[in-house]
Protein backbone atom coordinates (compact mmCIF):
# COMPACT_ATOMS: atom_id res chain seq x y z
CA UNK A 1 0.00 0.00 0.00
CA UNK A 2 3.09 2.85 -0.22
CA UNK A 3 2.92 2.82 -3.49
CA UNK A 4 -0.29 5.02 -3.11
CA UNK A 5 1.32 8.19 -2.29
CA UNK A 6 3.87 7.98 -4.39
CA UNK A 7 1.35 7.51 -7.48
CA UNK A 8 -0.84 10.75 -5.88
CA UNK A 9 2.66 12.52 -5.89
CA UNK A 10 3.83 11.70 -9.38
CA UNK A 11 -0.25 12.19 -10.30
CA UNK A 12 0.17 15.81 -8.98
CA UNK A 13 3.97 16.67 -9.91
CA UNK A 14 2.70 16.12 -13.77
CA UNK A 15 -0.44 18.11 -13.31
CA UNK A 16 1.32 21.14 -12.17
CA UNK A 17 4.24 20.90 -14.78
CA UNK A 18 1.36 20.24 -17.62
CA UNK A 19 -0.16 23.18 -16.80
CA UNK A 20 2.60 25.84 -16.04
CA UNK A 21 1.76 26.55 -19.91
CA UNK A 22 -1.78 27.71 -19.15
CA UNK A 23 -1.96 28.44 -15.57
CA UNK A 24 -3.20 32.28 -15.71
CA UNK A 25 -4.36 34.71 -12.64
CA UNK A 26 -7.71 36.67 -13.59
CA UNK A 27 -8.12 39.77 -11.56
CA UNK A 28 -11.52 41.18 -10.67
CA UNK A 29 -12.07 44.67 -12.76
CA UNK A 30 -13.14 47.88 -10.69
CA UNK A 31 -16.74 48.13 -9.53
CA UNK A 32 -16.98 51.18 -11.99
CA UNK A 33 -16.49 48.83 -15.17
CA UNK A 34 -18.23 46.27 -14.08
CA UNK A 35 -21.06 48.75 -13.29
CA UNK A 36 -20.66 50.49 -17.13
CA UNK A 37 -20.74 46.98 -18.61
CA UNK A 38 -23.65 46.12 -17.23
CA UNK A 39 -25.88 48.80 -18.60
CA UNK A 40 -25.52 47.29 -21.64
CA UNK A 41 -25.15 49.74 -23.73
CA UNK A 42 -22.83 50.02 -26.94
CA UNK A 43 -21.82 52.65 -28.50
CA UNK A 44 -23.01 53.86 -32.37
CA UNK A 45 -20.24 52.16 -33.85
CA UNK A 46 -18.91 49.26 -31.74
CA UNK A 47 -21.09 46.11 -30.91
CA UNK A 48 -20.93 44.66 -27.12
CA UNK A 49 -20.24 40.74 -26.93
CA UNK A 50 -20.07 39.33 -23.48
CA UNK A 51 -18.88 35.86 -23.22
CA UNK A 52 -19.94 34.43 -19.85
CA UNK A 53 -18.07 31.77 -18.06
CA UNK A 54 -20.61 29.78 -15.10
CA UNK A 55 -17.37 27.44 -14.32
CA UNK A 56 -16.32 26.79 -10.74
CA UNK A 57 -13.63 25.46 -9.26
CA UNK A 58 -10.27 26.83 -10.27
CA UNK A 59 -10.55 26.24 -14.16
CA UNK A 60 -9.45 28.97 -16.48
CA UNK A 61 -10.49 29.38 -20.00
CA UNK A 62 -8.52 31.52 -22.65
CA UNK A 63 -11.15 33.68 -25.03
CA UNK A 64 -10.67 34.12 -28.56
CA UNK A 65 -11.65 37.17 -31.03
CA UNK A 66 -10.88 36.34 -34.42
CA UNK A 67 -7.62 33.93 -33.85
CA UNK A 68 -6.23 36.16 -31.43
CA UNK A 69 -6.65 35.54 -27.53
CA UNK A 70 -7.94 38.63 -25.80
CA UNK A 71 -8.97 37.26 -22.29
CA UNK A 72 -9.22 34.95 -19.66
CA UNK A 73 -12.18 33.72 -17.60
CA UNK A 74 -12.44 31.85 -14.63
CA UNK A 75 -15.08 31.22 -11.77
CA UNK A 76 -18.57 32.73 -12.62
CA UNK A 77 -17.05 35.72 -14.41
CA UNK A 78 -17.59 37.22 -17.77
CA UNK A 79 -15.72 39.62 -20.62
CA UNK A 80 -16.97 42.48 -22.62
CA UNK A 81 -15.85 42.01 -25.92
CA UNK A 82 -16.27 45.61 -27.65
CA UNK A 83 -15.89 45.03 -31.79
CA UNK A 84 -16.47 46.46 -34.95
CA UNK A 85 -19.74 45.40 -36.31
CA UNK A 86 -19.59 42.92 -39.04
CA UNK A 87 -18.65 38.87 -38.92
CA UNK A 88 -16.51 38.05 -35.92
CA UNK A 89 -15.41 34.27 -34.57
CA UNK A 90 -15.23 34.11 -30.60
CA UNK A 91 -13.26 31.03 -29.04
CA UNK A 92 -12.85 29.09 -26.04
CA UNK A 93 -9.99 26.98 -24.96
CA UNK A 94 -7.29 26.36 -22.87
CA UNK A 95 -3.99 27.75 -24.65
CA UNK A 96 -5.29 27.05 -27.75
CA UNK A 97 -8.81 27.85 -29.68
CA UNK A 98 -10.74 25.30 -28.77
CA UNK A 99 -14.57 25.77 -29.58
CA UNK A 100 -16.03 28.83 -31.91
CA UNK A 101 -18.77 30.43 -32.50
CA UNK A 102 -19.28 33.29 -35.60
CA UNK A 103 -21.71 35.86 -34.87
CA UNK A 104 -22.70 38.74 -37.40
CA UNK A 105 -22.86 41.56 -35.23
CA UNK A 106 -24.44 45.25 -35.79
CA UNK A 107 -23.52 48.69 -34.58
CA UNK A 108 -25.68 49.44 -31.43
CA UNK A 109 -26.37 45.58 -30.48
CA UNK A 110 -25.32 43.41 -27.73
CA UNK A 111 -24.88 39.73 -27.86
CA UNK A 112 -24.49 36.94 -25.07
CA UNK A 113 -22.07 34.18 -25.44
CA UNK A 114 -22.23 31.00 -22.79
CA UNK A 115 -19.33 29.22 -22.02
CA UNK A 116 -20.23 25.93 -19.85
CA UNK A 117 -18.58 23.06 -18.42
CA UNK A 118 -19.97 19.20 -18.66
CA UNK A 119 -19.16 16.34 -16.48
CA UNK A 120 -16.78 15.66 -14.36
CA UNK A 121 -13.05 16.74 -14.24
CA UNK A 122 -12.14 14.20 -11.30
CA UNK A 123 -13.47 11.56 -13.53
CA UNK A 124 -11.63 13.11 -17.36
CA UNK A 125 -15.17 13.54 -18.91
CA UNK A 126 -14.83 17.50 -18.44
CA UNK A 127 -16.05 19.30 -21.66
CA UNK A 128 -16.65 22.61 -22.56
CA UNK A 129 -18.58 24.32 -24.70
CA UNK A 130 -19.84 27.86 -26.19
CA UNK A 131 -23.00 28.53 -27.04
CA UNK A 132 -25.23 31.59 -28.16
CA UNK A 133 -27.40 32.68 -25.52
CA UNK A 134 -30.66 35.00 -25.45
CA UNK A 135 -31.16 38.47 -24.60
CA UNK A 136 -32.87 38.07 -21.33
CA UNK A 137 -30.85 35.45 -20.16
CA UNK A 138 -27.86 36.78 -21.12
CA UNK A 139 -28.18 40.20 -18.99
CA UNK A 140 -29.58 38.25 -16.04
CA UNK A 141 -26.72 36.39 -16.00
CA UNK A 142 -24.19 39.22 -16.66
CA UNK A 143 -25.98 41.30 -13.49
CA UNK A 144 -25.42 37.85 -11.33
CA UNK A 145 -21.39 37.96 -12.04
CA UNK A 146 -18.97 40.11 -12.43
CA UNK A 147 -16.48 41.41 -14.67
CA UNK A 148 -13.38 39.85 -15.54
CA UNK A 149 -10.20 42.03 -15.44
CA UNK A 150 -6.63 42.01 -15.83
CA UNK A 151 -5.29 38.63 -16.02
CA UNK A 152 -1.19 37.50 -16.20
CA UNK A 153 0.16 34.12 -17.45
CA UNK A 154 2.59 31.96 -15.93
CA UNK A 155 5.61 33.91 -17.22
CA UNK A 156 4.63 36.94 -15.31
CA UNK A 157 3.14 39.27 -18.73
CA UNK A 158 0.19 41.07 -17.94
CA UNK A 159 -2.46 41.58 -19.93
CA UNK A 160 -5.75 44.05 -19.91
CA UNK A 161 -8.71 44.87 -22.48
Amino acid sequence: MRRAPTYCAYVLLCALCSSCFTIRWVETAPHELDARAKTFSASSDTSNIYVIYLGSGWNFHAIFLDGAEVGVLNRRRYRLLEVTPGKHSVAEGWSTANQTVTLITEAGKSYFLRVAEHGAAWLGRQRYTIEIVGEDEGRKLVNELKLAGEWRTCTGVEHSR
